[in-house]
């Protein structure tokens, strides 16, 4: 889910001073942000299970990350029962909980940057042991091939979920949306990427129902929209976005047609009018190990082959406000802006070990990036001890 090693080390990378749209003001649907950095929604695994209270670091956190336009908050389950790994986020309706929230969300304010909270659900992507013991929930009773990174345990068959199932989720999903709203998020982001439940129903590799859910696109994003509604009646549709991996391998994911199927998403997209889109291009992890190979070790054709042009497709296909999530370089992230491939940018791993990634940017300072595993290191279930997710807890500003 974007976490990555805490065994690594922080290169510098030189960069070339050059003032562009980056730096300049915009909308996101109806959300006004100061420059079009946007700093990437990482959950840090501080919270205790089943714990309901935020803590002290996350205030800190976030408001040394308050030069940056917009800001996802940490993924936050819908409910505690759809935990993907020890000490996952969940907002409810506690009174207390809320107000820590509502006070961090002032103080982020106060210092001109907007925070959206992204809302998830893992489906199939979740061991018993962090659920209570419950049997996860997916579209089709199809189980993740590979082992879960954290514990390296190896994932069970998921329950094919009915219609009741659908719609408590649905309904979850619409309850989180009020919660944040309450809190005094901008807005509200839906997790459809990462091999989670909503990106699951969507794609052909993880859903093989014969119903209202499931067989061609438009049925197979059923869901998906239904979801979206229920969270653009909460905050309206100009302060509500979807995230999409649409050649994401993360959980063991695969579409036969990613860009086909994308098409019809963003179409849909445009039409209810939402604010905005971040789409997440695969990384360089999910590639086929051997270049020369088309294929994987699944018979799945290689992610970069799906498709080739990557964000000048998904421009092609959307005119909305496309955020690109992707590692890019200052040189790429700008040129992009300029032909207005897409709007604003998440430069992802620079954004957690940088957090005045845009003052480094803007005066050409240095600027660390962090040489992450693809395999998590963390094995302290106790979580005595707080974790250090691709360095974010020990990193200097150029300032201090």
């Amino acid at each position: 889910m974007g976490c990555g090693s805490s065994q690594q080390t922080n290169q510098v990378v030189p960069i070339v001073k050059k003032v562009n749209n980056l730096f300049q003001a915009t909308k996101v649907g109806s959300i006004e942000v100061k420059n079009r950095f946007v700093m990437t929604a990482i959950s840090k695994l501080q919270i205790e299970p089943q714990a309901d209270q935020q803590e002290d670091y996350l205030t800190d956190y976030y408001t040394e990350r308050s030069g940056f336009g917009l800001i996802f908050a940490e993924y936050d389950q819908i409910t505690p029962l759809a935990s993907s790994f020890y000490g996952s986020e969940h907002m409810d309706e506690q009174e207390e909980q809320i107000e820590e929230w509502r006070r961090l969300i002032d103080i982020v304010h106060q210092k001109g940057a907007k925070i959206v909270l992204q809302l998830w659900h893992p489906g199939r992507a979740v061991l018993r042991k962090f659920n209570g013991g419950d049997q996860p929930i997916a579209p089709s009773p199809i189980a993740i091939r590979t082992r879960n990174q954290e514990i390296l345990e190896s994932y069970p068959i998921p329950k094919e979920m009915d219609i009741q199932d659908i719609q408590e989720v649905v309904q979850q999903f619409r309850e989180g949306a009020i919660h944040a709203k309450k809190a005094g998020f901008d807005g509200v982001l839906l997790n459809a990427a990462d091999g989670y439940l909503v990106d699951q129903f969507i794609k052909d590799g993880t859903n093989s129902r014969n119903d209202e859910y499931g067989g061609n696109i438009q049925k197979r994003c059923k869901f998906l929209f239904e979801c979206l509604d229920a969270l653009t009646g909460v905050y309206g549709a100009d302060k509500v976005g979807v995230k999409f991996s649409p050649t994401g391998r993360a959980n063991d994911m695969y579409d036969s047609n990613p860009l086909q199927l994308m098409k019809y998403i963003l179409s849909e997209c445009e039409r209810k009018k939402i604010a905005f889109v971040e789409i997440k291009k695969h990384s360089q992890l999910e590639l086929v190990k051997n270049s020369g190979e088309q294929v994987d070790q699944f018979g799945q054709i290689s992610p970069n082959k799906q498709i080739p042009n990557f964000f000048e497709e998904m421009r092609n296909a959307y005119s909305g406000t496309i955020i690109a999530n992707d590692s890019l370089s200052y040189e790429q992230g700008t040129q992009y802006l300029a032909q207005r491939t897409f709007d604003l940018i998440n430069f992802v791993q620079y954004t957690i070990v940088n957090p005045d990634l845009v003052d480094r940017f803007k005066h050409g300072w240095e600027v660390a990036k962090s040489d992450y595993s693809p395999q998590i290191q963390i094995r302290n279930k106790r979580r005595s001890q707080r974790s250090s997710i691709f360095g974010f807890e020990k990193v200097i500003t150029i300032n201090q």
